[in-house]
């Protein structure tokens, strides 16, 4: 029994490493670098497959892995079927974005997919050329495109629909997260204008009261000069007696005494 174990292993890693060879060729002979046997296998699947031909080497390796990895697994097989009808429909949308109202025969698409390597080739015209007349271009566009979703979901076992309301409540949380941010930016923007707008207001109130003081200071300078008493004698005569003298002080606040100036010693006069 381990014995026949033994051999089954054996062969599954003597197809995988031929499996990984081939699709190493493949690969490289879709570029053109493959020599004449790789032209040649090349333009076929290019005919067979349009553009998919450039995945295709990647999808056989990783569809054999798989598929030897769960070999028995009815889940599994599920999958992969679901893997062939999805690079189909794959192979459908290449056709109308090439041909669009145009429906053309699988092997004239055969044919433009071998020389151009474009298009859905053969089996993507199978399909194509009876999706556009029976539903039109739009209908068709749709139908590859739900039948795509449907492939996915099967083969990923996630929910599509799930996947949308999930994204749709994240870009709304994201968006009343954003409203709060900038709700609380616009307050404290507020307050700070307010709190400026109270600083200025200080500030002219200081300068009215500063501007108050110095005009009540400038009036009582104002009025203490006004209480000065100057003028000029015009009695200039020198009296020997000092009641002439007395009476030209008492007339005015100074007097003029040939070249002498006397000021009056009232404390109100500044001297």
């Amino acid at each position: 029994m381990a014995q026949i174990e033994r051999q089954q292993a054996f062969k599954k890693e003597i197809f995988l490493w031929i499996v990984v060879a081939v699709s190493i060729l493949l690969f490289i002979s879709n570029f053109g670098i493959g020599g004449h046997l790789g032209n040649a296998v090349s333009g076929f699947l290019f005919g067979v497959f349009g553009m998919v031909a450039y995945i295709f080497p990647l999808v056989l390796l990783v569809g054999s892995f798989f598929a030897v990895s769960n070999k028995g697994n009815s889940y599994a097989i599920m999958k992969l079927v679901m893997t062939i009808v999805f690079i189909w429909f794959i192979c459908v949308f290449m056709y109308l974005a090439v041909y669009g109202e145009f429906a053309v025969s699988p092997v004239q698409s055969y044919i433009d997919s071998v020389e151009r390597h474009s298009g859905g080739g053969f089996i993507g015209a199978l399909i194509g050329c009876i999706l556009v007349p029976a539903v039109g271009i739009i209908g068709a566009y749709v139908v590859t495109i739900v039948v795509m979703i449907i492939c996915l979901v099967l083969i990923t076992g996630k929910s599509f629909m799930k996947g949308m309301r999930n994204g749709g409540r994240k870009v709304y949380e994201s968006a009343r997260e954003n409203n709060e941010r900038y709700q609380e930016y616009r307050q404290y923007k507020s307050r700070e204008r307010q709190t400026r707008e109270g600083l200025a207001s200080d500030d002219t109130d200081s300068d009215i009261k500063e501007a108050a003081k110095g005009g009540r200071r400038s009036k009582r300078a104002g009025r203490r000069m006004d209480n000065k008493i100057t003028g000029v004698s015009l009695d200039t005569k020198i009296d020997g007696s000092e009641n002439a003298l007395d009476s030209g002080m008492a007339g005015s606040d100074t007097a003029h005494v040939g070249n002498i100036w006397t000021r009056c010693s009232c404390y109100r006069c500044a001297w």
